[in-house]
């Protein structure tokens, strides 16, 4: 009984840790099936503790000639703690009446860091905005989802392991230039039971032992 209990307990050890080395980057999805299927085996909810938020802003000063045509002549930085049920980061745009003149000051985000206090698998909102020209999140550029999330809002979810969300913006001049999202679900790894863990934690005890080892050789 204990071989065949330790040789599947060893059999899903593996199995977690070949999944973690294997672990697909962010994927991006607009259908809200497709996002339901690819999080069939999680746990799906609210995001059940909390989020740090850090907002980086930079002010950037018009100089003209070359390109870029300005200079960053500030940066500043807070950080909040909150909830992740709604979602809003969307003042990255440096658009601004004056933005052509000589002299002209601009404050606008261009990083907003979002890091998580347990790892999720995984989000979706069903009321999403993006506008994007430049944006990226983790990396991955955000401008080909301008069409699935019109101001009427639309379905988008990731999925993918998840310890933070770092969204950058391009200096983008556009007048709106950013994302919003209502309502989150997040996709977690099921907790283990009370029990199970008692068990398995005794099993890996168990297996350290020299007198374990003799019995099941």
């Amino acid at each position: 009984m204990f071989r065949k209990f330790g040789s599947a307990l060893l059999a899903i050890i593996d199995v977690l840790a070949s999944g973690i080395a294997s672990a697909s980057p962010l994927t991006f999805y607009t259908d809200h099936a497709a996002w339901s299927a690819a999080v069939s085996g999680f746990n799906v909810g609210a995001y059940p503790n909390q989020i740090t938020r850090s907002d980086y802003v930079d002010t950037i000063k018009i100089t003209g000639g070359p390109a870029p045509g300005f200079t960053i002549v500030d940066q500043s930085s807070s950080t909040t703690r909150t909830g992740f049920t709604d979602f809003r980061a969307d003042d990255f745009s440096f658009a601004s009446p004056c933005e052509f003149d000589l002299g002209c000051l601009i404050s606008a985000a261009e990083e907003v860091l979002v890091t998580f206090d347990t790892q999720i698998m995984g989000f979706a909102t069903a009321l999403a905005e993006i506008r994007s020209d430049g944006l990226t999140v983790n990396g991955l550029n955000l401008a080909g989802l301008d069409g699935c999330c019109l101001a009427s809002g639309g379905f988008f979810g990731i999925v993918g392991p998840i310890s933070s969300l770092d969204f950058v913006g391009n200096f983008s001049d556009e007048i709106l230039e950013g994302v919003f999202f209502s309502d989150v679900v997040v996709a977690t790894v099921a907790e283990p039971s009370a029990f199970a863990s008692l068990i398995a934690g005794l099993m890996l005890l168990a297996v350290g032992s020299p007198r374990f080892l003799r019995r099941f050789a």
